[in-house]
């Protein structure tokens, strides 16, 4: 709501989501020129300014949850290659459907997406996509929020050399500044997929831009084998060696990752999206989500 208007939401619950992880039975909250004013129990409301709308909306009034790994346009390849691990779902059957995908797919494909994102209770999503225009698009109309990473990925020429989608994502973020809705990311696609070269470039544009990488690491327990084997290194360890996790950084998955990566991560303040939906229905494995917290 705008131009001084507001809104008294009254539900059953009220979840804040504070550190007190308080919940108010019944309560309110009250939202003016667009952001939340003030909640609580409805025993002590104040008095709702005049000319407030009051919805008595029931059920459980919390803040919009956030899907931290998403590739949502991908809902237009829904169903393609069920039951095959990561490794041939991609190499079999995604990457060749996404080499004839255009725009307009992939816009479309967002607002399925952020549809059922939305109705689920879900307000934020952090994307890795190609046609990050076409991606932003579909959520602009959805009227939801994310973050858009710029797929960064060696092997689909289609869109170009990395150092190309690097331009491309850096140009798209200055085109962006100020939407109120869409923060542009990096979304190199892993460790093991990008030379070290192209990993330098976006950690320099990521730290010079404040902008967050978003990044495959450790989804499968083979992924980084070459890496290792190249460099005597873990992914993680090799991703700290080139100075990438100086910058701002969100792992995607991280089932793989080792006690020292995980004490790695913490002292780094990376964070890890650990997917256990995707994980489970490619049969990744279960991601040690105890052990991280442990880590810190």
């Amino acid at each position: 709501m705008s131009g001084g208007a507001s809104l008294r939401l009254i539900g059953d619950y009220v979840a804040p989501m504070d550190e007190a992880l308080s919940v108010h039975s019944p309560g309110f909250v009250d939202v003016t020129d667009g952001r939340v004013a003030a909640c609580g129990p409805l025993s002590g409301a104040p008095l709702p300014p005049d000319g407030a709308v009051v919805s008595n909306v029931g059920g459980l009034v919390m803040p919009g949850m956030i899907n931290g790994h998403a590739h949502s346009a991908m809902t237009v390849l829904r169903g393609a290659g069920e039951g095959l691990p990561l490794e041939r779902w991609l190499s079999e059957v995604v990457w060749p459907r996404e080499g004839r995908l255009d725009p307009d797919d992939v816009e479309v494909g967002m607002m399925i997406g952020a549809a059922e994102m939305l109705r689920n209770g879900v307000t934020t999503s952090n994307e890795m996509y190609f046609f990050p225009e076409a991606v932003a698009a579909g959520v602009a109309r959805a009227g939801m929020r994310a973050i858009v990473g710029i797929a960064i990925i060696e092997g689909l020429a289609r869109f170009g050399t990395p150092e190309a989608q690097l331009e491309a994502g850096v140009a798209l973020r200055e085109r962006t500044l100020g939407n109120p809705l869409v923060e542009i990311a990096l979304g190199p696609h892993s460790g093991y997929n990008l030379g070290d070269d192209t990993l330098r470039s976006i950690r320099d544009e990521a730290i010079a831009r404040d902008m967050l990488i978003h990044i495959h690491v450790a989804e499968t327990p083979t992924e980084g084998d070459a890496v290792t084997a190249r460099t005597g290194r873990t992914v993680p360890e090799h991703l700290d060696d080139l100075g990438l996790l100086d910058a701002r950084v969100l792992a995607a998955h991280g089932v793989w990752l080792t006690e020292s990566d995980m004490r790695l991560f913490a002292a780094r303040g990376v964070g890890v999206a650990h997917c256990p939906g995707s994980n489970g229905k490619l049969a990744s494995g279960i991601a040690p989500v105890r052990s991280m917290r442990a880590a810190g």
